[in-house]
């Protein structure tokens, strides 16, 4: 009975332009994030730019609505897409407001003084703003590292944050990545599934 009422409710609601939404919304967010490589390695503002770029798709609900859209009127053709959409809210989430790092509020685009790392104290307590004013005397300290191979070397306090910098973008970004791709190539190559 449940499958066709679904049925119903999606042949007289087609979710095709919802369809047509989530797939604009996803490529754009596809190419903001791919952006991100373009920024020539500074790793600081490569993770700034990450929270900007999410929390405006997080905060403007926008995927998650859809989401739900999509589910509701799904009978069956799109039951390749919803765990997809699951999980790049679900990433999304993680990235933006699951983390220590990000510290600014829901609605609000996050700045230098929002964004905190831990840098070699493994404490939470400096933000962006902190690290790139202290930049220069960063780049002259210098730390033991211990490898896993329990080799020592030296490294940088500045390279130790823009690693932790990099560590945090490389487990968010390629997840959401790889769904959105999966996503827009089932959609492009899509021709049997009737709305």
């Amino acid at each position: 009975m449940k499958r066709k009422l679904k049925f119903i409710n999606a042949f007289f609601f087609s979710p095709k332009k919802d369809m047509k939404k989530i797939v604009n919304e996803l490529s754009l967010l596809s190419v903001e994030l791919r952006g991100l490589e373009r920024l020539g390695g500074d790793k600081i503002e490569e993770l700034l730019m990450l929270f900007k770029i999410t929390s405006v798709f997080l905060d403007s609900n926008t995927i998650n609505n859809l989401s739900k859209k999509i589910k509701r009127k799904n009978y069956g053709q799109l039951d390749w897409l919803t765990p997809s959409l699951d999980l790049i809210c679900l990433n999304l989430n993680k990235c933006v407001r699951g983390t220590e790092i990000n510290r600014s509020k829901a609605g609000n685009s996050p700045t230098i003084k929002d964004i905190y790392l831990k840098g070699e104290e493994n404490s939470f307590k400096n933000n962006l703003l902190w690290f790139i004013f202290h930049k220069p005397s960063l780049k002259r300290q210098y730390r033991d590292i211990r490898r896993p191979e329990n080799s020592l070397y030296l490294m940088s306090s500045w390279d130790i944050v823009e690693n932790e910098a990099k560590s945090f973008i490389n487990n968010c970004v390629p997840e959401i990545l790889q769904e959105i791709d999966f996503i827009l190539r089932v959609h492009k190559n899509e021709t049997i599934i009737v709305y």
